[in-house]
């Protein structure tokens, strides 16, 4: 799944934004010695006891859903009729993703159908041969293009006859290295370049089409991070639960919010041990001052009755 805030779809993917950020102090404090396991920061909206209780639940409830051993698929590999039998698990992950969110599928059957169908269809079918499609192409590419020492100005035409005229590949080159006076190694560059930026753009107009059909389908107003969750139609790699898969996962609770809960429980337990233990020697002490145990009864009502008063209004009041 790629987008500005998802995790790359690949391990060359990783391994490339790896070598960039393995010298960041922040980074690498959150990956492991041996690069096999990191931590994964979850933030509480609240630091009170039951809103963390609560918080801690969901996210033990989605880890339960989580497979432990999976094995990836390469989707790319495979022939177009193999590739079907693995667009549900696309699907799968999309819906629960939503779900985790708390946004509610009432026809998860059909919603998922619609994302099937959606992640089978080739990313070109998404492409719109207009300007539009041009301009996105060439700001995608601009770094690369002003390394070359050209500008968008002088490619666009070239790239509106390309695309727009479906032309080889070959005669593009040759278009680049007669009109911009572009060596044979540099026009090969900048056209593996403009190629990967004009699947991007595929890829973002697939992701568009699938959160205007979501949102028509669920008849809710997603937020951009909800939004987020369709790039996982454009993965390449898919993974797939198997108890024998060379892919093992584990989860254990950390941080602040985990121990925070620990603490309170244990001090709940503390202070309920502790009014038990109140409440008795008060007791005993009543009924040997009164000599009775019905009036030493009577007499601890009024106490009871105060600390389940107290108790109940700083509950009304989140105290």
């Amino acid at each position: 799944m790629e987008n500005k805030k998802i995790i790359p779809a690949s391990e060359q993917k990783i391994d490339n934004l790896w070598f960039f950020a393995q010298g960041n102090e922040y980074v690498t404090s959150m990956v492991g010695d041996e690069d096999k396991d990191t931590l994964v920061s979850v933030k509480a909206k609240e630091m009170m006891s039951i809103a963390i209780d609560l918080s801690i639940a969901k996210i033990r409830s989605f880890i339960e859903t989580i497979p432990k051993n999976v094995r990836p698929v390469d989707l790319q590999s495979l022939e177009k009729e193999e590739r079907k039998n693995y667009y549900p698990y696309i699907a799968d992950e999309i819906i629960s993703s939503l779900q985790a969110k708390g946004i509610e599928i009432k026809n998860i059957d059909g919603f998922k159908k619609e994302l099937v169908q959606l992640a089978a269809r080739p990313n070109n079918e998404f492409e719109r041969k207009d300007q539009a499609l041009i301009s996105e192409i060439l700001s995608l590419s601009s770094l690369e293009i002003e390394d070359l020492g050209l500008t968008k100005e002088k490619i666009s035409p070239l790239l509106a006859s390309y695309v727009q005229k479906e032309q080889t590949a070959d005669f593009f080159i040759d278009e680049l290295m007669n009109k911009v006076e572009l060596t044979e190694d540099d026009a090969f560059y900048l056209l593996e370049i403009l190629e990967d930026s004009r699947n991007m753009a595929r890829e973002r107009e697939k992701v568009k089409v699938a959160q205007i059909m979501a949102e028509n389908y669920l008849g809710n107003q997603l937020s951009d991070e909800e939004n987020d969750i369709f790039w996982y139609l454009n993965d390449a790699i898919v993974f797939i639960p198997d108890e024998n898969g060379t892919i093992e996962l584990s989860f254990r609770l950390s941080g602040t919010p985990v121990i925070t809960d620990r603490v309170n429980s244990s001090l709940f337990r503390g202070q309920i041990r502790s009014i038990i233990l109140a409440f008795l020697m008060v007791f005993a002490m009543l009924v040997i001052q009164f000599k009775s145990f019905k009036i030493g009864f009577y007499s601890i009502i009024p106490l009871v009755l105060t600390v389940i008063t107290a108790g109940g209004v700083m509950g009304v009041f989140h105290i």
